[in-house]
């Protein structure tokens, strides 16, 4: 399902606090089934600009076409609402946080059940779900508080997934996880990708899973899209990094200093090992 965003402006406001133009003039197009990362520093406007995709924070000027629905500054009707948040499954930071029923299977449900879907038939996608989310069906009778924090998370991810949602937003999934747990939750998030043809975006300040996981990247400054590229362009450009002070995936670092120090040029650039690997091998250096 594709994303469009047009002109798109929005203000951030919690209580009596009020930011202007957290997201300014925003022109996007995410093709459908396309995995993208959306990078930037603390502030850029990241995380608001996620959640303008299912209407959780509205634009003050422009659209958001998500597939055949639209999101204008003017307040959506709750069957707009209800039809996108159905469409578009959001995973925030630390989504085990949300987790709130006395077992695993009740807390999956809760999503169905509260779209009209029956008891029985809310079951039998939770089982699907927890599947998905590669957890065993007897961990659906257990309290999600008794679980380990990797569990949790995708318990909550599942959660998401009962839905069966178009559209994906990760808003840094693998936070707060130690190296393992997280390459689990992304390769999960990858698989999924993959699997079931999501048209997915991560929000990350790791330039390695950027590197590892996405098709296309997103640079965001100031609430600003200033950069839109596949991913092996976005780290062929060393002097625009820099500019945008965003670091480069180890695979890359020691490509370039390989190639300094044996004067070489490698045939592409190398976001994993084992690209760097094949590359060397290419040129006769391992």
């Amino acid at each position: 399902m594709q994303v469009n965003f047009k002109g798109v402006a929005a203000d951030y406001q919690i209580g009596p606090i009020r930011s202007k133009n957290i997201i300014q003039q925003v022109n996007l197009c995410l093709p459908s089934q396309s995995f993208t990362a959306i990078v930037g520093h603390t502030g850029a406007g990241k995380s608001s600009l996620l959640k303008t995709i299912n209407g959780l924070l509205l634009p003050t000027t422009g659209t958001i076409q998500v597939g055949d629905q639209t999101i204008t500054a003017d307040s959506p009707s709750k069957a707009v609402l209800k039809s996108i948040r159905q469409t578009v499954g959001m995973v925030f930071q630390f989504p085990e946080a949300q987790l709130f029923a006395e077992t695993v299977e009740q807390d999956i449900c809760f999503g169905p059940l509260n779209f009209g879907v029956s008891k029985q038939e809310a079951k039998q996608l939770a089982q699907e779900a927890i599947a998905l989310v590669g957890l065993e069906e007897s961990i659906l009778a257990k309290s999600p508080f008794s679980l380990s924090g990797g569990q949790q998370r995708r318990v909550a991810i599942a959660g998401v997934l009962v839905m069966n949602p178009d559209v994906l937003v990760l808003d840094e999934p693998g936070a707060g996880l130690d190296p393992k747990g997280k390459d689990e939750i992304l390769t999960l998030v990858k698989n999924l990708h993959e699997s079931k043809g999501i048209t997915t975006l991560l929000v990350t300040h790791e330039m390695n899973d950027v590197a590892r996981y996405a098709d296309d990247v997103v640079v965001m400054e100031h609430g600003e899209v200033v950069a839109h590229k596949p991913v092996h362009t976005f780290f062929d450009d060393v002097q625009q990094l820099k500019s945008w002070s965003l670091d480069l995936p180890e695979a890359r670092r020691f490509q370039l200093r390989i190639e300094k120090e044996a004067n070489v040029k490698l045939p592409k650039v190398c976001l994993t090992i084992d690209d760097l690997v094949a590359s060397l091998i290419e040129v006769g250096l391992a």
